[in-house]
C-alpha cells in the first residue's frame, strides 16, 4: 500500500533503488547470476533456457522446488495440472493456503531485497510470477507477451482469460494487486529500519499471492461470459505508477472495464474482518459481495470512504466501479518486520475464495450497472445509516412488578396519572389476568403486547380481594405490526436498511438490529421501500426475511402479534 500520493500523469517517479545499498546487502554472486539468467530468459522468451534458469534459481534457494506444492496440497496440484475445465467448487479448491504460503515465501524472501520497483529483486519477483502464469492456459495481455514495460526496468505483468459470450467478451473484469515493495526503505517510505530489507509480506506479497491463486482457479474454470484480466502492478509504492501507466496506455479501452477489484495487504485477518472501499461505486456491489461470502463467513466492513492510496484509485477516479480490499494497517506496515511468519494464510485463502465467487458473478451476470457518479459526494459527506425513531409516547401508563404474584398474572405497582391505564380506572395492587385475548403473561410478553396492540383493548383484572373485573383500555399512539424504521439507499436497489428497532416489537423478537439490510421477504426481493412498508403493515403471519449485516446473510422469522377483531384490530 502506498504511503504517499498517486503519481500524476505528467510526473512519474523514477523506478529503481533510490540509494546505493546493494553491495552492502547483496546475496552471493552465484545467486544473482541465477536470478539475472531467469530475468533475461523471460524477456527473450527462450522457454528451454528459462526452465534451466528457473532450476538454477530453485537450487540457489530463491524459488521453491516444484514438488513443494504437490506435497502440501495434492488435490489442488492435480487440478492445476489437469488443464480440464472443472466446476466452480473444484476450481475454487486451487485457492489453498499452502499454495499461498509458497508464493509469499518466494516474494517475501530476503533474496529479493524487498522487491523495489526496477531493482533486480523486483525483476526477479516479476520473473517468478511469469513462470507461474506460464503453467496455466491464460493468455499474455501485455505489450510484450506477459509484460508491459515502463520507467527504468519497471514491468506490469498481465494475463487474461477471454470471455465466452460473443456479446459480452469485449467487457472486462479486472483483478489487480501490486507486487513491488520498498526495497531497503528510505526516509520517505520506511516507518523504521532504513537500510534493512523490507520484505513486504503483507504489503503486498499477500495480495499478489491471492491474485496468483485466483489466476490458477480461473484457468481451471470454464470461461466466464466476460473477459477477466489479471494485473500484477509494479511501482505502486512510488505513486501508483504501474496501474496509472496501464490505464493511460490504451491497451484496453477504459469504457470496456465493467468492474475492478484490487487487493492490497490482505494477510492480517483479525476478528474475521476485511475492509472494502468503493462498494458504493456500483449499485448492487454490496449484495454481490455478501452473497459470495456465505462459505467464507467473513465480517465485511463496508467503508463508505475511498482513499487514494492503492491501485484501485486510477480506475475509481476515472469513474470505473472499483473495490479496494484489505485487512487494514498494522504496526509492521513499511517496516523490516513485515515478514511471512506474521501472516494469516487461512485468512488469505478465505478472502481469495470469497473474491473468486464474486468474480464469477460479475463475469456471468447479464448486465453490470454503471459507475455511480453520486459516490464522490457520498464519500465526502459520509452516509448516515442510523436514524433513530422519534420517541413514542407511553401507550399504557403503568408499571408492574417483575415477578408475577401468581403464574401468568402481572401485579401493578404504579399508575401514571392521565394515562390510558388511569383513565380506565386501573389501580395499584390489581393484577392483569389477560390483555386482549392473551393470558399467561410475563414482563417481556406484556411489553410486546402493548407495542403491537390496537387502540382499543379489553383487559381482565383481579382485585386484591380476589374478585375479577374487565376494563377497556384506549391506548395512546398506533399499533406496531413489525417494529422497524427503514430507509432506502441508491447504492442498494431493491433492498431496505434497518435504522432503528422498537424494543419488544416482533422485529426485536426476531433479532433485527440497526445496520441490518433486508434483502428478501418470503423468498422474494424486497423491491421499493414503499412496497416493504406495505408488506410490513399487512403482515399477518410468520414471515421469513433474508437479512445481511457486515456481509453475512441470515434468515429470521418475524411473527406479528394479532389481536382478535373483537379487541379492536
Amino acid at each position: 500500500m502506498n504511503s504517499g500520493h498517486p503519481a500524476t500523469d505528467g510526473h512519474q517517479q523514477r523506478c529503481g533503488l533510490s540509494h546505493d545499498r546493494l553491495c552492502e546487502h547483496a546475496p552471493s554472486l552465484k545467486l544473482w547470476l541465477c536470478l539475472l539468467t531467469l530475468i533475461a530468459c523471460v524477456g527473450q522468451g527462450h522457454y528451454q533456457t528459462l526452465k534451466a534458469g528457473e532450476a538454477q534459481v530453485s537450487r540457489a534457494g530463491v524459488l521453491p522446488k516444484a514438488d513443494v506444492l504437490t506435497a502440501t496440497n495434492a488435490e489442488a496440484n492435480a487440478a492445476l495440472n489437469s488443464k480440464t475445465h472443472s466446476s466452480a467448487s473444484s476450481a475454487e479448491s486451487l485457492i489453498h493456503r499452502d499454495a499461498i504460503r509458497q508464493t509469499v515465501g518466494v516474494l517475501a524472501s530476503d533474496a529479493l531485497e524487498g522487491r523495489q520497483a526496477g531493482s533486480r529483486g523486483g525483476q526477479a519477483a516479476a520473473a517468478y510470477l511469469v513462470t507461474e502464469l506460464k503453467k496455466t492456459t491464460l493468455e499474455p495481455a501485455g505489450t510484450f507477451q506477459w509484460y508491459q514495460e515502463f520507467g527504468n526496468n519497471c514491468r506490469n505483468i498481465l494475463a487474461k482469460k477471454t470471455g465466452s459470450d460473443p456479446a459480452l467478451r469485449e467487457e472486462v473484469i479486472l483483478l489487480g494487486a501490486h507486487f513491488d515493495h520498498v526495497g531497503y526503505g528510505n526516509v520517505s517510505n520506511s516507518r523504521g529500519g532504513v537500510g534493512q530489507i523490507h520484505n513486504g509480506a503483507d504489503d503486498n506479497a499477500s495480495g499478489t499471492s491471492l491474485l496468483l491463486s485466483m489466476a490458477r482457479a480461473l484457468d481451471a474454470h470454464p470461461p466466464l461470459r466476460r473477459t477477466v484480466i489479471i494485473a500484477f502492478w509494479d511501482s505502486e509504492e512510488n505513486g501508483l505508477i504501474g496501474s496509472t501507466h496501464w490505464v493511460n496506455s490504451g491497451l484496453v479501452r477504459t469504457d470496456r472495464i465493467r468492474a475492478v477489484i484490487n487487493t492490497d495487504m490482505v494477510g492480517r485477518l483479525r476478528n474475521d474482518t476485511v475492509k472494502v472501499q468503493g462498494w458504493r461505486s456500483m449499485a448492487g456491489f454490496r449484495e454481490i459481495l455478501a452473497r459470495a461470502n456465505q462459505s467464507s463467513k467473513l465480517r465485511i466492513k463496508f467503508d463508505d470512504t475511498v482513499n487514494s492510496d492503492s491501485d484501485h484509485w486510477p480506475f475509481y477516479s476515472r469513474r470505473i466501479p472499483a473495490l479496494q480490499v484489505d485487512t487494514e494497517l498494522h504496526e509492521d506496515y513499511h517496516r523490516p518486520t513485515d515478514d511471512a511468519d506474521r501472516l494469516e494464510f487461512e485468512g488469505i485463502e478465505r478472502i481469495s475464495r470469497w473474491i473468486f465467487r464474486a468474480v464469477l458473478t460479475l463475469g456471468n451476470q447479464d448486465t453490470i450497472p454503471p459507475f455511480r457518479n453520486e459516490v464522490f459526494q457520498e464519500s465526502q459527506r459520509g452516509v448516515q445509516y442510523v436514524t433513530p425513531l422519534a420517541a413514542t409516547p407511553p401507550r399504557l401508563g403503568l408499571t408492574w412488578k417483575n415477578e408475577p404474584a401468581e403464574e401468568g398474572e402481572i401485579v401493578i405497582d404504579y399508575v401514571r396519572p392521565g394515562s390510558a391505564a388511569a383513565l380506565a380506572g386501573i389501580e395499584v395492587g390489581e393484577r392483569i389476568i389477560s390483555f386482549g385475548p392473551f393470558t399467561e403473561l410475563n414482563t417481556p410478553r406484556l411489553k410486546s403486547l402493548v407495542v403491537t396492540a390496537p387502540p382499543v383493548v379489553p383487559v381482565l383484572l383481579r382485585k386484591p380481594d380476589g374478585t375479577q373485573r374487565e376494563v377497556t383500555l384506549h391506548l395512546a399512539g398506533s399499533a406496531i405490526r413489525v417494529g422497524v424504521a427503514t430507509r432506502s439507499d441508491p447504492a442498494m436497489p431493491h433492498v431496505v436498511g434497518v435504522t432503528d428497532v422498537i424494543p419488544f416489537s416482533p422485529a426485536a423478537a426476531a433479532g433485527l438490529v440497526p445496520g441490518d439490510w433486508i434483502y428478501q421477504v418470503a423468498g422474494q426481493p424486497v423491491g421499493s421501500i414503499q412496497k416493504w412498508r406495505q408488506t410490513a403493515d399487512q403482515m399477518t403471519e410468520p414471515t421469513e426475511l433474508e437479512v445481511e449485516n457486515m456481509g453475512q446473510l441470515r434468515k429470521v422469522i418475524v411473527t406479528p402479534i394479532l389481536f382478535s377483531r373483537s379487541s379492536g384490530s
